[in-house]
């Protein structure tokens, strides 16, 4: 009788390849498209949508002046609304480039720093990719402390610009 069993080798797990991410504000808005609209105009347009289809409540996260105070935030007016975009891959300048297209028009490009990054990620398999852009300035509340401990929010206005998320899900094996 055997006191020890003899282990059968065991494979170890494959690793499993991990999200990765990109994030971008969105350049070039101060220019005009090549159809002749200007995307300072568009994205102002988004913002006015924005305003026509939200509750006051979805407005600044749907945070309160008193959580604003209490967490000692700076918060967008327009923090949380989702804008659905597409990315366009062309050319410029003999170097592949991307539009960000909203369903207004084109609003921008990505950052040309970023291209071969996103071009590189582009190029591999990925299960699904998820974009998130949101819209970022506008009137931004904030805390100032400086006439009272108990702190007073403060509304700056803030140049419109679009941020993007892109998350890579990977296949998994």
């Amino acid at each position: 009788m055997a006191f020890f069993k003899k282990r059968q080798k065991e494979e170890a797990p494959k690793p499993q390849r991990m999200n990765e991410y990109l994030s971008f504000r969105v350049t070039g808005t101060s220019y005009d498209n090549e159809d002749g609209t200007k995307r300072e105009e568009i994205i102002n347009s988004i913002a006015a949508e924005f305003k026509n289809i939200g509750e006051k409540s979805d407005f600044y996260g749907g945070y309160t002046d008193k959580e604003i105070r209490e967490d000692d935030l700076s918060i967008g007016e327009y923090e949380g609304f989702n804008l659905p975009i597409e990315l366009e891959e062309y050319e410029f300048k003999n170097s592949p480039a991307f539009r960000v297209i909203t369903d207004n028009g084109c609003v921008g490009v990505v950052p040309a720093k970023i291209v071969p990054e996103l071009k590189e990620k582009l190029d591999e398999e990925w299960q699904r990719i998820g974009i998130n852009a949101t819209l970022e300035g506008g009137k931004v509340k904030s805390v100032d402390y400086s006439d009272s401990e108990k702190g007073k929010i403060i509304i700056e206005e803030e140049p419109l610009s679009i941020m993007v998320d892109l998350t890579f899900y990977p296949k998994q094996e």
